[in-house]
């Protein structure tokens, strides 16, 4: 772990009520869950060994358990970890769920994993292609890892779009950048190459939240929220909807043994 990556004890509830159960969580687990039915359709039954790393409030390590895999969860934060914990226990699926607390790169895993997320968790890292591949050897031969990150792409030019050049000039998104706005988004093309260099074949892709985020705020709160949901998922594949995902989730299949 390096001392610059990024604990969001201080920031969990917050992270919470802007994310959480909101519509911006539900359709990047939609988008998830919708990627996983297509084009990993054993998920469906139930009997994988699963790591969430960088879990954060749990939501998809309960989702994993409810259908029937086991499931080790890991993050950095302890607030999010006893949260998730909490839930885990709320939606009777704790008993399927191991829990630690800590970063990932320093856990030391009994087994491999036929699936293994990683969601919005490269960008707020001081070495995001290093951790990757960490992350990646965690992958059991044929297995798949979801990987989740801040699109680039999307920031540069919502920057560009509010007319906010000064980041864009410097080469620097970060700059000026809210608590909750990760200070190293990252391009796809890059991370696409970082996954076919450990010779990880990238089976799916889709951004989320390719428009929602876009829209004016009285707008967004007055459109109807399956219709939201659905046009999300309809355009997430789509060119060139995908490229503004806020975020981009690959779903990517590790080579066989």
């Amino acid at each position: 772990m390096n001392p610059e990556d990024r604990n969001f004890d201080d920031l969990a509830d917050r992270f919470h009520q802007r994310i959480g159960n909101t519509l911006k969580g539900k359709v990047r687990r939609a988008v998830v869950q919708r990627d996983l039915a297509d084009l990993a359709p054993a998920y469906a039954q139930g009997r994988w060994q699963v790591l969430d790393a960088g879990g954060g409030y749990g939501q998809m390590a309960i989702d994993a358990a409810q259908r029937g895999h086991q499931v080790t969860y890991c993050d950095l934060s302890e607030v999010m970890t006893a949260n998730a914990q909490r839930q885990a226990a709320e939606a009777q699926v704790a008993d399927r769920i191991t829990f630690l607390t800590g970063a990932v790169q320093q856990q030391v895993f009994p087994q491999r994993f036929q699936l293994v997320f990683f969601h919005a968790v490269l960008e707020w890292l001081a070495q995001p292609r290093d951790t990757l591949m960490q992350v990646l050897s965690t992958v059991a031969p044929g297995g798949y890892l979801s990987l989740m990150f801040y699109n680039r792409w999307s920031l540069e030019f919502n920057l560009l779009r509010q007319g906010d050049f000064a980041p864009v000039l410097a080469n620097n998104l970060g700059l000026n950048a809210f608590k909750l706005t990760p200070g190293a988004p990252l391009a796809p093309t890059d991370v696409i190459q970082w996954l076919e260099a450990d010779l990880f074949r990238v089976v799916g892709c889709s951004g989320v939240r390719v428009f929602s985020d876009y829209m004016t705020k009285d707008r967004r709160m007055r459109a109807p929220e399956e219709q939201v949901l659905q046009l999300e998922l309809a355009h997430s594949r789509r060119e060139p909807f995908w490229r503004m995902g806020r975020y981009i989730h690959l779903l990517c299949q590790a080579p066989p043994g």
